[in-house]
């Protein structure tokens, strides 16, 4: 036992001597025994990975196709010149008046104004609600009116025939047809009388004196 003890005690002894160094105090040694290890190299930092390069843009969208540039409107109409230039005169309150007859006579050449427009009732008097103008110039046979019943104008031109008690006439301008009326000349006056085709109605124009 004794000798086994001994054996422990000399391994012992020799692992701690091992450890330490006999010359680890001595500071004058030349050939001082370094107790900590020389520190290794300091290892270079490794490379960065690459950049890495953006993806590629998507292809630029092509504008849409303008649509198409819209034709302009067709401009208005721009209205025909009138028949004639005949004055018609101030307008006139319309009045009832039973029917005279139509006569006829000579239709003198001239320029003429509404002086009265009648409506033909028996029964009825004073004044219709109409305000009626008018003129008429004649030269021959060539007959040319104008007309406006609250403000509506009408105007037109025709070749007069003349069959007493009554005239054809046949529109060149305003219309194409032909109208027949009856009509009365007033010697003493010289008025005209013209009578509408269904004699409902008459219009008295009188000759205008330069």
């Amino acid at each position: 036992m004794r000798s086994i003890t001994s054996l422990l005690l000399a391994g012992l002894l020799a692992v701690t001597l091992s450890v330490y160094g006999c010359g680890s105090d001595d500071d004058d040694g030349d050939g001082k025994g370094g107790a900590s290890n020389v520190a290794g190299n300091t290892g270079e930092g490794g490379d960065g990975g690459d950049t890495g390069e953006g993806g590629e843009g998507g292809d630029t969208g092509e504008g849409g196709e303008g649509g198409d540039t819209g034709e302009g409107g067709e401009g208005g109409d721009t209205g025909e010149d009138p028949c004639n230039d005949v004055e018609a005169g101030n307008a006139i309150p319309e009045v009832y008046e039973t029917h005279p007859g139509a006569h006829g006579g000579d239709i003198a050449d001239g320029v003429y104004v509404l002086g009265k427009a009648v409506m033909f009732d028996d029964e009825e008097t004073g004044v219709t609600g109409r305000q009626i103008a008018g003129g008429l110039r004649i030269d021959d046979t060539t007959f040319e009116i104008v007309v406006v019943i609250d403000g509506e104008e009408t105007r037109y031109n025709a070749t007069m025939e003349v069959e007493n008690p009554s005239l054809t006439l046949t529109r060149t301008c305003g219309g194409d047809d032909e109208l027949t009326h009856s009509f009365t000349v007033v010697n003493a006056t010289g008025d005209f009388i013209l009578f509408a085709e269904d004699d409902s109605t008459a219009l008295h124009f009188q000759p205008v004196v330069n």
